[in-house]
């Protein structure tokens, strides 16, 4: 059993839902799946940009957390309002879909996921550019 200040600080960092590992960390201790929230507020903060709100995304991002909600986003074959306004802006970029597809995220989802992120993409015509 780990003791001390250490080990107090990694079992606090487990109890908030992080992983503490050698390889998932940032040098400020934030892991993978840390980073990746970041990511999708970041979606929601450039959006705003083009005039565009996506409270309900926002909403869901803070209450579920940034995974969650994008494999939620991700599940089955609907594609969300979202995303259809993303297109209309020409902005699929900012979309959970091409998020989940770059570095260093895809490792988060499966390959089903993945997979449905694509194909919808494909669907919209983004080339990824």
């Amino acid at each position: 059993m780990t003791g001390g200040i250490d080990g107090r600080a990694a079992r606090e960092r487990r109890t908030c839902g992080m992983s503490v590992t050698a390889h998932g960390e940032t040098g400020n201790g934030i892991n993978l799946e840390g980073r990746f929230q970041q990511a999708m507020l970041g979606i929601h903060a450039q959006a705003k940009g083009f005039d565009y709100h996506p409270t309900y995304f926002l909403r869901m991002v803070v209450d579920q957390g940034g995974l969650p909600s994008a494999k939620q986003l991700l599940s089955g074959s609907r594609l969300s309002d979202g995303f259809v306004r993303l297109w209309e802006e020409q902005r699929l970029d900012l979309s959970v879909e091409a998020l989940a597809l770059r570095e260093p995220w895809r490792e988060l989802f499966t390959q089903e996921e993945l997979d449905e992120a694509q194909r919808r993409l494909d669907g919209a015509g983004y080339d990824g550019q």
